[in-house]
């Protein structure tokens, strides 16, 4: 058994052992090496921190905490920093860990209800005091509402975002970090007073005064409602860097000040900096938690960039960052991200459910940071089971070049208002990053994108049903590939085997096989048209942004074997062609067949029911007729079935797919919950 795997299984289990006499509790059925330090809403933080003698905050149990303890938390609202101060060991992990069956809220905001000034057009002004912001660490300033939102959020794509501007007159566009909730649910933030005066449900902050100004629905005054403002920058977090060993299982973490990471590995305010964050540190589990409401991430598990807090702690040495297991969390609604990482290797995210994220809805210029799942130079991680739903963003997203080793694997990937997976920057051999038995279904974009890299291998996904924003003529596409800066990057080495293609207008969407852009395979798809003359559609297309030499493109085309192709553009950026011209231009470009086996067929669709994440697909012919391909030894598709030896497995995610109708719930995992609501079992 390799030691990767001894580590991971060792993360995966509670850890047992003798508790010191008088500590066990049969409530808690959990016992550890050392002892256990009890936290309640009812204690004191002068008590023993025993059952009977609870102490009073999360953050005393961490100072307390030696390797090996564990703090054990009693239902009830915690609204504080929890900032571990020490690592654990290998064998030894500090545990922090809430009682099995209660809901435990570590809150970054608190409950408000200052004196109100009637400030007219139902709405009202209050100055919060100063002593609410109660951690100076954030180098430019603990208190969220004095700080502003680094690239504009809402789509607001500011010129200039920060300031007035003298030479136009036009009004500063300003959003800070602060947030306002009202009977839990966030008010919407807007720039200035006229816009909250114009809208309701809505508030600004006025740098000026100090005021907050509200304007509920009702236009009452605020007193009658409970209201929560933010008033921390992150949750759960260690003030130093690099600390280890560390278990973090059955909390609501909620409700932070942090700031959009717009080039965060340059600009030190902007580090990455998630609600819940490993701070750059190693061998963390994270479970069972509900992680939401952040103002942009909410769990980091990367080493940040530069260290926004005052102690300026360099970043740890590369290679020690990461080794992370992030499992069964729900990560959602929070403003950009849902989970994010920067330089950390060896992590394993499984059985999330990851949804609602880039509530804040940025999007444009230096907005490239929002995603259901963000890893930016994280090699090997393992990004498998998880239910990846309805982000106003990508999916899930992989940059920075170093990331061989890579797997994506049986993921539900739908209704993400960008790609379903975007795989970004890195010039990577074959077979370096592994995508295989996901659904992509119905995310608005292509079903995977990938600019300027190289190295993909995409074996046995349903890629479905990609069709509701444009990149060809109003298209939706399934598998793009395009070098964004045209001849500067490489994007080769690529491979797509036994997919099975439905609902989607074109299919392929990938460069000239120019020398920045050779090396593809392909074999045993299914290309399902939902259509008649399958075969003969126009649905495959060659665009010319890899480093393609200026003359006409339909010409170039031909002229490696297939027949005269169709513009797809008036600009002859792209050419159409059918499944017969696509696979003399693939065998051309390659000494190996291609697309022997791949079919074309006709009537092939796929529907989806959100609500029960039930999945109907009718298959005219059957799936036998597309020649199977090797299964990797380790493989499953996406129900948990071992794919059969010897070249049989069917196309597709679903061994149990036949002719005709089939039905499948494709996810059987952690229950997804509506905006707002909390764990079955939870506190009202």
């Amino acid at each position: 058994m390799s030691t990767r795997l001894l580590l991971l299984l060792s993360l995966s289990v509670l850890i047992v052992g003798r508790a010191p006499a008088g500590e066990s509790d049969a409530q808690w059925q959990f016992t550890v090496p050392g002892r256990m330090w009890y936290v309640a809403t009812t204690g004191d933080d002068q008590h023993a921190g025993t059952r009977a003698q609870p102490l009073r905050s999360i953050q005393r149990g961490a100072e307390l905490a030696q390797p090996g303890d564990a703090v054990l938390v009693d239902a009830g609202i915690y609204r504080e920093r929890v900032t571990p101060p020490r690592s654990g060991e290998k064998d030894r992990p500090i545990v922090f860990k809430a009682r099995p069956g209660a809901t435990v809220v570590i809150s970054g905001a608190v409950v408000w209800n200052p004196p109100w000034r009637d400030a007219g057009d139902g709405v009202f002004a209050a100055v919060p005091d100063d002593a609410l912001f109660d951690d100076p660490s954030p180098i430019d300033g603990g208190n969220p509402l004095r700080v502003g939102v680094s690239s504009t959020p809402y789509g607001v794509d500011g010129r200039p975002e920060w300031q007035f501007d003298p030479k136009t007159g036009d009004q500063a566009i300003i959003y800070t970090l602060g947030q306002v909730f009202d009977k839990g649910q966030m008010l919407r933030q807007w720039p200035n007073v006229a816009s909250v005066r114009a809208q309701k449900d809505a508030w600004c902050f006025d740098a000026a005064s100090g005021e907050v100004l509200v304007h509920l629905s009702s236009g009452a005054r605020p007193v009658a409602y409970v209201l929560e403002l933010t008033v921390r920058r992150r949750v759960f977090a260690p003030h130093h860097r690099g600390l280890g060993f560390i278990h973090v299982i059955g909390f609501v973490i909620e409700r932070c000040g942090n700031q959009f990471p717009r080039n965060f590995w340059e600009v030190r305010a902007n580090a990455q900096a998630g609600a819940l964050s490993t701070r750059s540190g190693h061998h963390w589990l994270i479970r069972d938690n509900l992680v939401r409401d952040a103002n942009t991430i909410g769990i980091d598990v990367g080493s940040e960039g530069f260290d926004n807090e005052s102690a300026n702690e360099p970043e740890p040495a590369r290679g020690s960052v990461g080794f992370h297991v992030v499992e069964n969390n729900r990560v959602t609604d929070n403003g950009a991200c849902g989970i994010a990482s920067f330089h950390a290797g060896n992590c394993v995210l499984k059985g999330n459910v990851v949804e609602r994220n880039n509530a804040l809805h940025f999007t444009g210029y230096k907005r490239f940071e929002q995603a259901g799942i963000k890893l930016l130079i994280s090699e090997n991680a393992e990004i498998t089971g998880n239910l990846v739903r309805n982000n106003d963003c990508a999916g899930i997203y992989i940059d920075g070049g170093r990331y061989a080793g890579t797997r994506i694997a049986r993921n539900v990937i739908t209704g993400n208002d960008e790609f379903g997976i975007h795989i970004e920057m890195g010039d990577l051999p074959p077979d370096a990053v592994r995508i295989d038995n996901n659904a992509i279904v119905g995310n608005r974009g292509s079903a995977v994108y990938v600019n300027d890299a190289s190295g993909l291998t995409l074996t046995r996904n349903l890629l479905a049903n990609s069709s509701q924003r444009a990149y060809v003529n109003g298209t939706g596409l399934t598998i793009r590939l395009d070098s964004v800066r045209n001849g500067q990057a490489t994007v080769k080495n690529h491979a797509w085997f036994g997919n099975i293609f439905a609902g989607n207008v074109a299919e392929i969407d990938v460069p000239y096989p120019s020398r920045w852009a050779e090396g593809r395979r392909a074999d045993g798809n299914l290309y399902g048209s939902g259509s008649k003359s399958a075969d003969s559609a126009r649905r495959w297309l060659i665009n010319r942004f890899a480093g393609v030499p200026p003359e006409p493109f339909v010409d170039l085309v031909a002229r490696v074997g297939t027949a005269l192709g169709e513009p797809a553009t008036a600009d002859d950026k792209r050419c159409r062609l059918t499944l017969p011209q696509w696979r003399a231009l693939l065998r051309a470009n390659r000494a190996a067949p291609n697309e022997v086996r791949s079919l074309a067929m006709d009537g092939v669709t796929v529907q989806w029911d959100d609500p029960t994440l039930r999945l109907t697909m009718e298959l005219p012919t059957d799936p036998a007729l597309v020649g199977g391909m090797p299964a990797a030894g380790d493989e499953r598709d996406l129900l948990g079935v071992a794919l059969p030896p010897n070249g049989q497995a069917k196309p597709g995610p679903f061994q149990a797919l036949k002719q005709g109708r089939n039905a499948f719930t494709v996810w059987t995992g952690l229950q997804s919950l509506p905006q707002g609501a909390l764990p079955p079992g939870a506190l009202p």
